[in-house]
C-alpha cells in the first residue's frame, strides 16, 4: 500500500473490568434474539444501512465535516484514539443501540449487556454486514487495541472492513480474505497493524442488537454439534463438508434462535441436491423432482444442500426437517391441474369451488404426479393415501377414512374414534369417482381346509361403497361352486375397521376326494372390481 496502517494510542479503558463483569456481558449478549430473513426491525435500522453510512465517511479525519452534516465522531476532535467513537457513531446513525459504549474499543464487549448486542467467540461464526470487530481484546482489563466495521460480505466469504482512525482517516481495506476474518485470525490484509504495531488478531464479532439478516438463505449454521444449511428458512442437516468442496464459514447458534428457524422448508424453495446436482422444489416440507426446468416455469436460483438429508427424509432428529411426502392440505398445480395432497397422494380438483375457493398452490413438475408412488426420485408423492388418513368432501361433508391399502370408508360417527379428528378438505369427485383410491371390496382369507368330502373356507370382506354385507364366489378347480353372503358376525373386523360386525363368511362345500385348487373372490358393489382374495391348495379325503 505505500504506507503502513496504524492506529495510534487505542488502549483508552479507563477503568479495569472484572472477570467477572466480561463473563455476564459475553452471556447475555449471545441470548440476545436473533432475526431470521431480511426484514428490519420496527425502528427501520438495518445492517445494511451501517455499511453505507460507514462508506459515506471513508477519507474523513477525526474533525471533518460527517455525513450527518456535524463535525467528527462524538469526542474524535479531542485528541484522542477515536475508532470505538466512530464505530459508536455509526451504529447510532443506523439506529442501533449504543449504551455503554465509549472512545475505549473494549466496550463493545464490555457493554454488550447494556445495549443488547450479541457477542461472537466462535472461530465458526461468519461475520455479517455491520458487525463490530474487536482487536486483541485483553478479558482481564476490559481493553481492546482497536474496532472496526463489517461494511460488505463478499459471494467467496471475504469482507470489506473500513476502520476509523487509521492513518488518521476512516479507511477502508477491501477483500480481506474469509480465512482472516474469523475469531482468533490475524487480520492483516492491507498491510493492518493496530495499537503501538501490534498484529490484529479478532477477538470477537459484535452484531447489533436487532441486526436483521443474522441467518439467510444460504447460511451454514451450527447447532446442538451439527451443522446446517439454512433453506426456505429451515436447518437442513450437513453430514459432510466433502459435498461442498470443503468446510464453510458457520453461526453458531443459541436455543432461542434454533427455534425461530422453520421446521421444514417454506414452500416453492428450490434446492440442488449435492452431489447428485438433482434439481427439487419444495411443496409441504417435501422435495419434489424437477425432471426439467420448463415444467416449471423456467430455470430458478437453489440452494445447494447434502444429498444425504434428501434421502433421510422424514428421519428423527437431525434428518427431521425434511418431510417424504407433501403435509396434508397442501396445494400443488403440475402441468395446468391442481391438486390437494391427501395421506402424501395428490387427489384431483375438478373445480376450485369444490374446495371453497382458489388456493395458493405450489407449482410442481408434472413427472412427479405421474410417477407418484414410484421409488427412488418418484417416492415424495403417493399413488394412493397413508391407511389412517381422513378426508372429507368440501360441498357433501361426508367423512372418509382411508384403510387397507387406500380404501376410502365412510364414517358415519366419530364415537369409534373418541371425538373429531383432522381431516384434509377434497373435491367430492375425486371419492365418488375413486381418484387415487381403492374402491373395490378387500378382505382376508383366514383359512382353507379339507375334510372328509368337504372344503372349509373362513375369512373375511367389505366394500368400501356399502355398508352392507358382500357375496363371495368360491372357484375349485378354476369352476365356479358356490355364492354366499359375507355376514357372520367378526367382533374384531368391527374394533378394526368401525363398520360392523357381519363382514365375516365361514362354509364348508362338498368335494371329491383329491387335491384341489380353491380360490376365493370378493364381489365388487359400485364403482372398482371383483377382487381375488386367495389362492390355495387342499387335499380332500
Amino acid at each position: 500500500m505505500g504506507t503502513t496502517n496504524r492506529n495510534v494510542g487505542l488502549r483508552l479503558a479507563r477503568t479495569p473490568i472484572t472477570v467477572a463483569a466480561i463473563v455476564a456481558a459475553l452471556v447475555l449478549a449471545v441470548l440476545a434474539p436473533l432475526a431470521v430473513g431480511s426484514a428490519s426491525p420496527a425502528s427501520a435500522a438495518s445492517t445494511s444501512s451501517i455499511g453505507s453510512i460507514a462508506a459515506a465517511n471513508v477519507g474523513n479525519g477525526p474533525c471533518s465535516k460527517n455525513s450527518a452534516g456535524g463535525t467528527g465522531y462524538y469526542t474524535s476532535c479531542n485528541g484522542e484514539s477515536w475508532c470505538s467513537d466512530f464505530a459508536k457513531w455509526v451504529w447510532a446513525q443506523a439506529g442501533f443501540p449504543v449504551a455503554g459504549i465509549t472512545a475505549s474499543s473494549g466496550t463493545f464487549i464490555t457493554a454488550a449487556s447494556q445495549n443488547g448486542s450479541t457477542i461472537h467467540t466462535s472461530s465458526t461464526y461468519a461475520p455479517k454486514v455491520g458487525d463490530a470487530i474487536v482487536f486483541n481484546y485483553n478479558s482481564s482489563t476490559g481493553w481492546a487495541d482497536h474496532v472496526g466495521l463489517v461494511a460488505a460480505v463478499n459471494s467467496d466469504g471475504s469482507i470489506d472492513a473500513i476502520h476509523g482512525n487509521i492513518n488518521g482517516v476512516v479507511y477502508r481495506i477491501n477483500s480481506v480474505p474469509a480465512s482472516q476474518a474469523r475469531v482468533g485470525a490475524a487480520m492483516t490484509a492491507g498491510g493492518l497493524v493496530v495499537g503501538n504495531g501490534a498484529t490484529p488478531h479478532v477477538s470477537a464479532f459484535v452484531s447489533p442488537k436487532g441486526s436483521s439478516a443474522t441467518v439467510t438463505d444460504g447460511s451454514f449454521v451450527s447447532y446442538g454439534g451439527d451443522v446446517y444449511r439454512i433453506a426456505g428458512g429451515a436447518p437442513i442437516y450437513v453430514s459432510s463438508w466433502k459435498v461442498f468442496g470443503g468446510s464453510k464459514p458457520t453461526t453458531a447458534l443459541t436455543a432461542s434462535q434454533w427455534k425461530s428457524l422453520r421446521s421444514t422448508p417454506k414452500n416453492g424453495t428450490f434446492i440442488t441436491g449435492k452431489p447428485s446436482n438433482r434439481v427439487y422444489v419444495m411443496a409441504g416440507g417435501a422435495p419434489e423432482y424437477v425432471s426439467n426446468w420448463k415444467n416449471v416455469g423456467g430455470q430458478k436460483p437453489t440452494i445447494a444442500v447434502d444429498d444425504s438429508a434428501i434421502s433421510h427424509a422424514s428421519g428423527s432428529g437431525k434428518y427431521s426437517h425434511l418431510r417424504t411426502t407433501p403435509t396434508n392440505g397442501t396445494y400443488i398445480t403440475a402441468g395446468g391441474r391442481s391438486y390437494v395432497i391427501a395421506g402424501g397422494a395428490p387427489l384431483y380438483i375438478w373445480n376450485w369451488a369444490n374446495v371453497g375457493g382458489q388456493k395458493s398452490t405450489v407449482r410442481i413438475d408434472q413427472w412427479a404426479v405421474q410417477h407418484a408412488g414410484g421409488t427412488g426420485l418418484a417416492k415424495h408423492l403417493r399413488s394412493l393415501p397413508y391407511d389412517g388418513t381422513f378426508i372429507s368432501g368440501y360441498k357433501s361433508g361426508r367423512v372418509y377414512r382411508i384403510v387397507n391399502g387406500g380404501h376410502p370408508y365412510y364414517v358415519s360417527s366419530w364415537k369409534p374414534y373418541s371425538g373429531p379428528l383432522p381431516t384434509v378438505q377434497v373435491d367430492d369427485t375425486a371419492i365418488t369417482g375413486c381418484y387415487r383410491m381403492n374402491c373395490s371390496p378387500f378382505g382376508h382369507v383366514d383359512g382353507v381346509t379339507g375334510g372328509k368330502g368337504t372344503i372349509r373356507v373362513r375369512g373375511w370382506a367389505m366394500d368400501p361403497n356399502t355398508t352392507s354385507p358382500v357375496k363371495i364366489l368360491y372357484y375349485f378347480d378354476g369352476k365356479k361352486v358356490r355364492t354366499v353372503t359375507a355376514s357372520k358376525t367378526r367382533t374384531d373386523v368391527d374394533r378394526a375397521y368401525h363398520r360392523g360386525a357381519r363382514f365375516g363368511f365361514d362354509n364348508t362345500t362338498a368335494a371329491k376326494a383329491g387335491k384341489h385348487k380353491v380360490c376365493t373372490h370378493a364381489v365388487n358393489v359400485g364403482v372398482g372390481s371383483n377382487v381375488l382374495l386367495n389362492c390355495t391348495y387342499v387335499t380332500v379325503k
